[in-house]
């Protein structure tokens, strides 16, 4: 059996202690937004470990005191989840079933990838404030059929 460490390395153990406390405050949390998002376990699981091994390279030291640091883990996420195939985010979920293709569209390219307004605008050619429009009626409706 072959050993990811040898005998005369070391791991500091310390260096991970703010990562684990992050994760025991927010794995759950994060767990459930990308299980909604991708809709099966494994892949979930797969994309939590990969997100979180990501973290701590990718965003430095994460404050749990900080107001803002759940608010960086989403940005954080929705930025890998971009980067996974777009065939991996649950499209089929039945609330979707409620938004228009526009909707749909507007839904996914600003909350599950990396657009802001503006580049979603600018991708289907429409005003920003239309596209804004179109995204709270989006949500307005999901909330609606999800009984909140």
């Amino acid at each position: 059996m072959q050993t990811l460490v040898s005998k005369d390395e070391t791991i500091n153990f310390r260096s991970y202690a703010p990562l684990e406390k992050i994760y025991m405050h927010y794995g759950n949390m994060l767990y459930g937004y990308l299980f909604r998002a991708i809709g099966d376990h494994r892949k979930t699981e797969d994309y939590l470990i990969e997100i979180f091994t990501s973290i701590s390279s990718e965003l430095g030291n994460l404050d749990l005191e900080n107001v803002y640091t759940w608010s960086a883990i989403l940005k954080h996420t929705r930025k890998k989840l971009s980067f996974f195939s777009t065939y991996s985010v649950n499209k089929t979920n039945p609330l979707f079933s409620y938004l228009s293709d526009e909707q749909r569209e507007v839904f996914f390219a600003s909350y599950y990838g990396t657009k802001t307004l503006e580049e979603v605008a600018t991708a289907l050619n429409k005003p920003q404030e239309y596209v804004r429009k179109t995204l709270r009626i989006a949500l307005a409706t999901i909330s609606t059929n999800n009984g909140y």
